[in-house]
Formats: structure tokens, C-alpha cells, sequence
């Protein structure tokens, strides 16, 4: 009698964690590891264009350094479908050691708190992210090298590069790919933002 009960919740369980709980790489791709730097800008909002699943998607960015050392960022996302709206956001705060040499100007060290809701009834697809980020400039314009981790049961990792340039002295650009990866899937995205100096 357990041996029968045993035979039918193996399967059960496997069906809910591959149906219900399952996380791919697609359902991460929101989630870019953000740096705009200090000497920039203290505060900056703006938005993020990206490509996901060959559609163009966009989010809500906010960026705010506490100290020169300190800073949180956010963004927040929907993605519509025929008749429901999925939300997605992120935040996360991230401490900057800062370097005095030629190139070299900070490493940034990042925890993330990820969020995805009201995606086809469901259940909220929730992980942390581990993003180390280093930070160089050359003459006008700022290079950011990000490796990261997103805590999920597929143990996703991303690479990213970006380059922040300032703009009519009101306006940072930032030009961006980013590699997303386990072991079954590969996933490129570019993206590009705009953002305002507060």
C-alpha cells in the first residue's frame, strides 16, 4: 500500500515542479544587472528597451546613490498578453569598493531581489540575484563588466557588458548585451536606456 502511494506522488511531484514551478531563462530575462556611476549622477529615472522573445519590451528604471559608496536601483516592467498583464520588478541594493587607479574605478558588489506576479494565474516566480560588477573609464565613457548569479532551481547565470555615456549634460545613454545561460539554454539580449539626471 506505501509502495503504491509512493509510485503515484513521485510523478505528481515531478509534473508540479516541472508545469507549475518551472523557471526558464525567458522568465529571467528581465533582470539586467544596473550600474550608473557617482560621478554621473546622485539620482537618475528613466527607461529600458530590451528584446524578449523577438518582441521589444520596456521598464521603469530609478537609480539613487546614498553615499559614494551606496546606491540602490530598481526597475518595474509589464509584459500584456491577449487579455492579462504580467509585472515584473526588481530591486537591489549594491555596495561600491572604490579604486583610485588609470582605468579601473570601482568594483561593485550587488543583491538582488527579483519579482515576477500575474503571469497566466500563476504562482509569483520570486529568486535573489548575486551580481559583481566592474566599473572602468575611458576618456568620456564608462564600461561595465557584470557576472552574476540568479538563485533558482536552474542555477542561471549571466555576463554582461555596458557602456554609460552622459549626454547634453541631462542625459546618460547606456548600450548593453547580456548573456543569460544554464546548462540546457543560451539566451542573448541587448538593450538600451535613457535616462534623466535628477
Amino acid at each position: 500500500m506505501i509502495g503504491d502511494l509512493y509510485k503515484k506522488i513521485v510523478p505528481l511531484l515531478l509534473v508540479i515542479n516541472v508545469c507549475i514551478l518551472c523557471n526558464t531563462l525567458d522568465d529571467q530575462n528581465y533582470i539586467f544587472p544596473d550600474f550608473i556611476p557617482y560621478q554621473e549622477s546622485r539620482t537618475s529615472i528613466g527607461i529600458n528597451i530590451y528584446n524578449n522573445l523577438d518582441k521589444i519590451q520596456g521598464s521603469f528604471l530609478l537609480n539613487n546613490w546614498f553615499t559614494n559608496n551606496l546606491y540602490v536601483n530598481g526597475s518595474i516592467s509589464s509584459l500584456k498578453t491577449s487579455n492579462e498583464i504580467a509585472l515584473r520588478y526588481n530591486a537591489s541594493i549594491g555596495y561600491a569598493y572604490n579604486m583610485d587607479y588609470k582605468l579601473a574605478k570601482n568594483m561593485i558588489f550587488m543583491l538582488g531581489y527579483n519579482r515576477s506576479r500575474f503571469k497566466n494565474n500563476e504562482p509569483d516566480n520570486i529568486n535573489m540575484s548575486y551580481n559583481l560588477l566592474f566599473n572602468m573609464k575611458l576618456k568620456s565613457f564608462w564600461i561595465s563588466l557584470s557576472y552574476g548569479i540568479i538563485n533558482d532551481d536552474s542555477q542561471i547565470q549571466n555576463f554582461s557588458i555596458n557602456f554609460v555615456s552622459s549626454i547634453f549634460d541631462s542625459f546618460i545613454l547606456t548600450f548593453g548585451v547580456k548573456n543569460i545561460f544554464n546548462n540546457q539554454n543560451n539566451l542573448i539580449t541587448p538593450s538600451l536606456s535613457l535616462r534623466y539626471k535628477i
